[in-house]
């Protein structure tokens, strides 16, 4: 564990708030800024990120961008930067199955001209109407439906980067789409604190065996997590090592470029670690699965030569036991999955209505 402490909640926000008017005073562009995710909502980790939107004016060729993380006294920053259009249209926002539980969990840092609070505002007294809920369980589900439809063909092509890729992203959607339904927000180490609350609150606290099972809990113990945590944060080490090499040899390689940060390897270790010691075994394992198969992505887009990765991945142990390690295993945790997304279908059309085709597929 970092000998470290990290700042309380409202010195952390202070920490953003600083360092939010200093980037202000820089540069003119700046609109307004809040926080979300875990420091927002108040709970969660006592190690954690902070997650910061700076909303710009900005020319037809702005881009949404992904700024790099910061450490300041103690607090670590996560930057984000977004036109000001993206906030524009709340009825649009409505529809962001991203963007607007952050909108709603918002806590505004800088505001001159009061425009997000007026946003902020607008799209919480209007969260819970049915249209909007629609439109972001419905972009959930046909995301994710794509990412399904992705591992199986990339397992038929032998292309173990892109089934990694796919299936990722199958605990988030495991949580995503019961957390909209509940008007709940999943942050990537809250996740399964999330998943638990939200099933029991939409009345299927049953489905939540299904990530046991995704996750195979019941053959794990504190001392695996702990051996596991070290093996996965070595990964890390490695991962960042190799994505450095790969981006001085080809820069524009955008897979890798701020996935790793040498900075947010405390966060996770020191996070993780907390919930070991607190005995949240379950809640635990997802974001150490997380973090391994984010260094197994990068290390896969970084080996130029097209080589395995699964010979390559070196002695990741825990993950290797679970299943997390290989084409064929990880082509089966992507089917175990399919009954459970089935049964949250049902529980989001008995809520909604009928879903579209496309987020049934």
């Amino acid at each position: 564990m970092s000998a470290t402490r990290p700042p309380a909640e409202d010195d952390a926000l202070a920490v953003a708030r600083a360092r939010v008017l200093e980037q202000a005073r820089r540069d003119p562009s700046v609109l307004g800024a809040f926080v979300c995710g875990s420091t927002a909502q108040g709970g969660g980790c006592r190690t954690r990120d902070v997650d910061l939107r700076v909303v710009l004016h900005g020319g037809e060729r702005f881009e949404p961008r992904k700024g790099a993380y910061e450490q300041v006294d103690g607090a670590l920053l996560d930057w984000s930067f977004q036109h000001v259009s993206e906030y524009a249209d709340v009825d649009a926002l409505l529809r962001n199955s991203w963007l607007c539980p952050n909108v709603v969990e918002a806590v505004v840092l800088y505001d001159p001209s009061g425009f997000l609070e007026d946003v902020c505002g607008r799209v919480r007294a209007r969260y819970g109407e049915a249209e909007g809920l629609r439109a972001r369980v419905t972009a959930r589900l046909e995301k994710f439906a794509r990412f399904e439809s992705q591992a199986l063909e990339t397992a038929r092509a032998g292309d173990y980067f892109g089934l990694l890729s796919a299936v990722l992203v199958l605990p988030k959607f495991a949580t995503s789409v019961p957390a909209v339904l509940a008007c709940r927000t999943p942050t990537t180490r809250r996740r399964m604190f999330v998943a638990r609350a939200a099933l029991a609150s939409l009345g299927r606290p049953d489905l939540f065996a299904a990530l046991e099972d995704f996750y195979e809990l019941r053959r794990v113990t504190a001392d695996d997590l702990l051996r596991g945590l070290d093996d996965v944060m070595r990964l890390y080490d490695r991962a960042n090592a190799a994505a450095q090499v790969a981006l001085d040899r080809q820069p524009d390689l955008v897979e890798i470029r701020g996935v790793i940060d040498p900075l947010k390897r405390e966060y996770w270790r020191d996070g993780i670690g907390e919930m070991i010691a607190d005995g949240c075994l379950a809640e635990a394992l997802s974001p150490l699965v997380h973090v391994g198969l984010i260094a197994m992505v990068v290390l896969a887009a970084s080996r130029l030569d097209g080589s395995s990765l699964a010979e390559s991945a070196g002695d990741t142990g825990l993950l290797r036991r679970l299943g997390f390690v290989g084409a064929r295993s990880l082509l089966a945790k992507a089917r175990a999955l399919a009954p459970y997304r089935q049964a949250l279908v049902s529980v989001a059309e008995a809520r909604l209505g009928p879903l579209p085709v496309e987020a049934r597929a």
